[in-house]
């Protein structure tokens, strides 16, 4: 499904910079990512006043490796192994900023994301260099 700003969350400008052409693309997940967005974002942001940074949503794997090899620092992984693959290609992960957020945000992320973890309904790293969360949002999310 399309994801599209709300008043809980944003998406990120440089989202698909790479494919301009067809940037569009890049604003896509799978239902139970929207959902988990749309239900858990707009929580965070009536209890903390803070609203989410949504920097990537589906990234297939050409643009993964094209991410790469444009910006080797940000560790977009693209091996020809499926543990050197990115979850991003499934349309099941999204990665949150937690760059500029108050305080009580990343506290009110970071503290419900590992209920989240905690309940099997998503898998999460924080991604310090990136400062954002890597979320895959399991299906059981639903």
């Amino acid at each position: 499904v399309l994801v599209t700003d709300t008043q809980s969350y944003y998406l990120d400008r440089k989202i698909g910079r790479l494919d301009s052409k067809n940037a569009e693309l890049y604003h896509y997940s799978r239902v139970w990512v929207k959902l988990f967005l749309d239900n858990e974002l707009s929580e965070g942001y009536r209890v903390t006043g803070d609203r989410y940074k949504i920097p990537s949503l589906v990234r297939p794997v050409n643009y993964q490796k094209l991410l790469r090899k444009h910006n080797p620092s940000v560790g977009a992984i693209s091996g020809k192994r499926w543990w050197q693959q990115s979850s991003h290609s499934t349309g099941s992960t999204v990665d949150v900023s937690f760059e500029g957020l108050s305080q009580p945000g990343f506290d009110w992320l970071q503290k419900r994301l590992a209920e989240l973890l905690a309940q099997g309904k998503i898998i999460v790293k924080q991604e310090s260099c990136q400062e954002h969360f890597h979320i895959m949002v399991l299906p059981s999310y639903k």
